[in-house]
């Protein structure tokens, strides 16, 4: 049995990657030991794992030396060339050097780490990260001539935004020696090739989630149950979902949002100004939940459709398991979001800069079908998880793709 080298952010601790990882495990470690570095060294344990699958934490506070590791970042070829770069391009800013600096302390810090590890293991293993960050490279610091690497791409790690002042430091370079990108959204492949690297083996393998027990119960009603579930950050913009149903003066809506974060109290003062005592508009903030409670909610309420006005996305995990029980989306049709939505089969595509008139009329489209139609929406929407968002077709095939490296 081959064995991998897996770098995760948090998992198995904490809840951040629970829901995204957890079925990956269970497909990989039916075909191979597994052996994960995890970043997070904080975090309570939340997931138990496979007999075949060890777990050690790695922490990025560790003791070393500032200015040794300073000497040879700077040192570095990489870094150098990635200094010319930019300077050619007339690019060169003073963040991106420090940017680019910390980069490389970060690499070189955790490829020291996991060397230590990796000496532990086979002489051929498969060394993957599940996100395209400092990790990718250090891991190609540490490959060696037997070793393949992997590495998932998702949103954030893809997307030159606002949020990264348009600047990934060393891109193509961390990514040279990757045997495979594995990309969760042709739209993400296809905006990594164009604006990085179109030379590097890449192939989109979705990700997915598991059949439910029973469909989501519904009925006819003229009132809204609408879901929203996603952390409370910036780029997620619950606060236009506040913003838009504070305006709606002719629909009953019931809102439940799942999901907590750095703008829970911006959102929840926002609907306390917005929302409280308007006769047509009730919400429900449940806050942070384990995966399977979540889904254990969402199974036993009524809900007619999941909101997500999200200003980037990959392809949401929560849009699979809301179709994976026939609950239909209303979404921005940002990243990868096409690739799940049909316009009007499914649910249905806002633009990413929607206006209140968009919403409103999206929400008055919804509320006219008949009850048939809506069933019809339903339909179409577990058909939609059944054919392209399966767990495990999706998991075989990413495990089989990883066995043949």
């Amino acid at each position: 049995m081959k064995t991998i080298l897996l770098v995760t952010n948090s998992f198995p601790f904490g809840l951040g990657e629970a829901s995204f990882i957890r079925p990956e495990i269970r497909a990989l470690s039916k075909q191979f030991h597994i052996c994960i570095v995890s970043r997070n060294v904080t975090e309570a344990q939340t997931t138990q794992l496979p007999e075949n699958v060890t777990v050690v934490r790695y922490n990025p506070r560790a003791k070393y030396h500032v200015g040794i590791l300073l000497w040879k970042a700077l040192c570095a070829k990489d870094f150098r060339r990635e200094m010319l770069s930019l300077l050619r391009s007339g690019t060169l800013r003073g963040y991106k050097i420090q940017k680019a600096l910390r980069y490389c302390m970060r690499s070189m810090h955790f490829a020291r780490f996991l060397e230590e590890v990796r000496a532990t293991l086979p002489e051929s293993v498969l060394l993957y990260t599940y996100w395209n960050d400092f990790s990718v490279y250090s891991l190609s610091m540490i490959k060696r001539p037997k070793d393949k690497l992997v590495s998932r791409l998702h949103r954030a790690d893809i997307y030159l935004t606002a949020s990264n002042r348009y600047y990934f430091p060393l891109k193509v370079v961390s990514n040279a020696k990757t045997d495979l990108l594995a990309f969760i959204s042709k739209q993400g492949m296809q905006y990594f090739q164009e604006t990085f690297c179109d030379t590097i083996p890449a192939q989109v393998f979705y990700l997915g989630v598991k059949p439910q027990k029973n469909q989501a119960p519904f009925s006819e009603k003229d009132s809204l149950n609408i879901l929203s579930f996603s952390y409370l950050s910036p780029v997620k913009r619950v606060s236009r979902i506040v913003e838009c149903l504070g305006q709606v003066n002719d629909i009953s809506v019931h809102w439940v949002h799942i999901g907590d974060g750095t703008e829970r109290e911006k959102v929840t003062a926002e609907a306390q100004k917005h929302l409280a005592g308007k006769e047509n508009i009730t919400y429900t903030f449940k806050g942070a939940m384990e995966n399977e409670d979540a889904l254990r909610y969402i199974s036993e309420n009524e809900f007619d459709f999941l909101l997500n006005v999200s200003a980037s996305e990959g392809i949401p995990v929560t849009m699979m398991e809301c179709m994976s029980f026939g609950i239909p989306v209303v979404a921005t049709d940002v990243g990868g979001v096409s690739e799940l939505m049909e316009d009007g089969q499914n649910g249905y595509l806002l633009s990413e800069d929607f206006s209140f008139e968009a919403f409103h009329q999206t929400l008055k489209a919804y509320q006219t079908l008949s009850y048939a139609q809506k069933c019809i929406l339903r339909k179409n929407a577990l058909q939609t998880w059944q054919n392209k968002f399966n767990e495990e077709a999706n998991m075989c095939r990413f495990s089989e793709a990883l066995q043949n490296l």
